[in-house]
């Protein structure tokens, strides 16, 4: 997979070489800083997350040990707690930022997520009510 940045809005693209990111199919890449983003999808037959701290010209693979191929990933807005989710009713957190990850059982395993909305306010109500 080739990775092209731009620094005007799109108007020209430059091809990332030698960035690291080694996906066979990118299926989310998101930003939570003007640094710090996650790239989630597919290597080989295993999914794979991987992590940028400088912009996205480097990437370094994620401590994830998923296998499902990952769809969706979405990073909350104190940069640290991401979720991740995708084949297989796969659903994967950090609380790190991307570094490493734990396996949330979703009860669904028959479901590909290919979408994740998650509200801040009520995780944090559902994480008071159970604690």
């Amino acid at each position: 997979v080739n990775l092209y940045t731009t620094t005007n809005a799109g108007i020209t693209w430059t091809l990332v070489s030698g960035s690291g990111l080694e996906l066979d199919e990118i299926n989310e890449l998101t930003f939570g800083s003007s640094t710090n983003g996650i790239a989630v999808g597919r290597k080989g037959v295993n999914g794979a997350v991987y992590k940028t701290t400088n912009g996205g010209l480097t990437w370094v693979p994620a401590n994830s040990f998923v296998t499902a191929n990952l769809k969706t990933v979405h990073i909350l807005p104190d940069n640290k707690t991401v979720y991740a989710s995708g084949a297989s009713g796969t659903m994967i957190k950090s609380t790190n930022a991307g570094l490493d990850w734990i396996e949330m059982n979703s009860g669904m395993y028959m479901l590909i997520f290919n979408s994740l909305v998650l509200l801040q306010d009520m995780l944090c109500r559902k994480k008071e009510k159970y604690s």
